[in-house]
């Protein structure tokens, strides 16, 4: 992709990110009528008061959010600090999102940090580390050469035959979210009501999927991956590998936005 897409891309990416967080309050504020806004600064891995320190790390990451709508919308418009700015907003994401495990990792008898290490919990920080890995990749080109070609990875080593793997494993991928997408739309076409649609959602998805936003959290993971496997493929000069890797990667962003809209 050129370097001018990137730009849009990650801008776009950052300030959905940081509407989803200012709406998800919002939501919360007015159906609630401000009862339950404590809820969203408390672990909900926890029971009674959170321990100071983890109270304040929850405080900071809920603000740190919002601030991927500014930086987003600065990224857009190529300030002089846009770039600055935004590998000060991923670093401090993914401080806050690790600072809050740790400190519970410090409280005496708790096993609750250790067991929420796990793939689910890992997708924002991978999220924010990818998108620190492309701002780095396009930095040198951001102001002196929008149209500049710019890959994901460094993919110079890399046969023809890999890229072609890479290229079908990104579809094979994409396909997780496409099929949880379309069992979602069948389950929902019975016009059955959200809560029945969701219990007969479940019953259709194997058992380490039963969990609320199991689901979701699968389909952001698995686009996430045919992003970056398309991507890498895009180096393909064949324009039907081109269309392809393109298709998946804009398809990824698509499936990647959606999971993340459906879990406010």
């Amino acid at each position: 992709m050129k370097t001018f897409q990137w730009t849009n891309l990650i801008g776009i990416l950052c300030i959905l990110f940081g509407a989803e967080s200012i709406l998800s309050v919002v939501v919360i504020m007015i159906i609630t009528d401000g009862a339950m806004l404590p809820g969203v600064f408390q672990s909900s891995n926890t029971s009674g008061p959170n321990p100071v320190w983890l109270s304040i790390m929850n405080i900071f990451s809920q603000l740190i959010s919002p601030m991927f709508l500014v930086a987003g919308i600065i990224f857009l418009k190529r300030k002089s600090y846009a770039i600055p700015l935004m590998y000060i907003i991923l670093t401090l994401s993914v401080f806050s999102r690790f600072a809050s495990i740790f400190i519970m990792a410090s409280q005496p008898g708790s096993e609750f940090p250790w067991k929420a290490l796990n793939i689910f919990t890992m997708i924002g920080p991978v999220i924010d580390v990818l998108l620190f890995i492309i701002v780095y990749r396009i930095s040198k080109y951001y102001f002196v050469d929008p149209d500049k070609e710019v890959y994901f990875w460094n993919t110079g080593q890399l046969g023809q035959p890999v890229l072609k793997r890479l290229s079908v494993s990104g579809l094979v991928v994409l396909l997780i979210p496409l099929s949880l997408f379309l069992l979602w739309e069948y389950v929902a076409f019975k016009d059955l009501g959200y809560p029945e649609s969701s219990e007969e959602y479940r019953r259709y998805l194997p058992s380490f999927l039963q969990a609320r936003f199991a689901g979701n959290y699968l389909g952001v993971f698995c686009s996430i991956l045919a992003f970056i496997f398309s991507s890498m493929g895009l180096k393909l000069q064949e324009k039907g590998w081109r269309r392809l890797n393109t298709t998946v990667l804009i398809l990824g962003i698509l499936f990647l936005a959606i999971n993340l809209w459906s879990m406010m």
